[in-house]
């Protein structure tokens, strides 16, 4: 998972725990969304941080000299969401869905920590990705979280890498089923931005 150089514990933790239970994302699960038209009920199961195929939810985004004496090459930080396309509940045991087509996402991100000097406002963007998703399928697809061009506009900030900086990542999904009726779902995470030790990882 990487571990940061200085060993601190965010005092915005347990403000962070209380947003995810007011927000009902748990541990990224979320409720979604759709219509009586597309008889589709879209949801995202769960989001989660992902750094060279692991779970980790603590972003590197500086470089530092690793033991043997190379620099650690960053790579993009991603996370995995995995969206279900459920048939109506209200419908019983009636077969509604149709198949559905995600065409663009959107992800937006909070700062959870406002007691450091420099706390960088991380810009929210939209993605165009299409994923398709059969009646009462789920699909897993990658999504952006820290890629690398984020971490460099946040370095330059001038942010201290020994900041343990916890933020969270909220992500809405936008689609239509096969009668073009429109569906959405969204769904959120959190994760760590510091100087994470992730030399090993960095090996080719």
């Amino acid at each position: 998972m990487g571990k940061s150089r200085r060993s601190v514990v965010a005092p915005a933790m347990i403000g962070l725990a209380a947003w995810l239970l007011l927000a009902g994302a748990g541990c990224g699960e979320v409720s979604g969304g759709g219509t009586d038209e597309s008889g589709s009920f879209l949801r995202v199961t769960q989001i989660v941080p992902r750094y060279d195929g692991e779970a980790n939810y603590n972003v590197d985004a500086f470089s530092h000299l690793c033991d043997d004496g190379t620099f650690e090459s960053l790579k993009d930080h991603v996370a995995l969401a995995t969206i279900s396309n459920n048939h109506l509940p209200t419908q019983g045991e009636t077969e509604t869905a149709s198949i559905v087509q995600i065409t663009s996402y959107q992800v937006e991100y909070r700062a959870l920590a406002q007691d450091e000097p420099i706390v960088p406002a991380i810009r929210s963007e939209v993605v165009r990705q299409t994923v398709t998703i059969g009646p009462g399928e789920s699909w897993d697809v990658d999504v952006i979280l820290m890629p690398i061009y984020k971490k460099i506009r946040y370095v330059l900030t001038g942010v201290s890498p020994y900041a343990e900086l916890p933020y969270s990542a909220e992500y809405v999904f936008f689609g239509e089923d096969s009668f073009g009726h429109s569906v959405s779902a969204s769904g959120a995470t959190f994760f760590n931005i510091a100087d994470f030790d992730t030399c090993e990882s960095s090996e080719p």
